[in-house]
């Protein structure tokens, strides 16, 4: 990484700051951490550490499209550039964002303009069931021909399906590596006050079971493909 002298540097180390820092080119791939929060995850029970991964593109620059999880220790899994990009938004630290699906086999591309990630954590049916609502007001950028004249519900209903079931397969993915990023365990150590919150919840994470509820609404179309 360290020989790599990408030809926009103004100075050394320059294409890396404007990667991470609000003056640069924003990516939906790219996870921005802090110090503080770096430092806060890797103490505070129940939020662990998430950091990204720079990789050497070529000789002139770098890719930045992949997030780290770790628990207090070690790196415990990597996601993919797509996994990376939907943990950001269930984060809800999106600033620009995309989402995809398809239409009668045709590829379909949204970018998302407002998204609101909400969860409980609570019991269904006698188990333990964390339930998160996903909101998301968006404007088509990619369709096949036509779709303008379309009734959109149905289209909403279908990518509503696949995101949440995108979502869900993240989640159980995160919890079976046995980290918690999004801070499920401090949530419930919130509503759980008590010495022994903390080992209960350590004994409810690994088999606990995720609801995800999305409701995209489609605002308008940009080009249609």
């Amino acid at each position: 990484m360290l020989k790599v002298k990408p030809l926009s540097d103004r100075y050394p180390g320059n294409t890396l700051f404007l990667s991470f820092g609000a003056d640069g080119t924003e990516s939906s791939y790219t996870y921005v951490e802090t110090l503080s929060d770096l430092s806060r995850r890797s103490m505070e029970e129940g939020l662990d550490p998430v950091i990204p991964v720079i990789m050497k593109d070529n000789k002139e620059g770098f890719i930045i499209n992949r997030a780290s999880l770790l628990n207090k220790e070690k790196v415990k899994l990597v996601l993919s550039p797509s996994e990376s990009q939907m943990y950001i938004q269930l984060a809800d630290e999106i600033v620009k964002s995309s989402t995809h699906g398809t239409v009668k086999g045709h590829p379909i591309v949204l970018t998302i303009n407002q998204m609101n990630t909400k969860y409980r954590i609570g019991k269904q049916n006698g188990y333990d069931v964390i339930t998160m609502r996903v909101k998301m007001n968006t404007v088509v950028e990619e369709a096949p021909n036509g779709m303008y004249t379309q009734n959109w519900a149905p289209i909403e209903q279908r990518l509503n399906k696949t995101y949440s079931k995108s979502a869900e397969k993240l989640l159980r993915k995160i919890q079976k590596a046995g980290v918690d990023p999004l801070g499920f365990g401090l949530r419930y150590r919130a509503a759980h006050p008590g010495k022994g919150a903390w080992k209960e919840w350590q004994s409810i994470y690994p088999y606990v079971k995720f609801i995800v509820n999305t409701d995209i609404k489609i605002e308008g179309t940009g080009l249609i493909k």
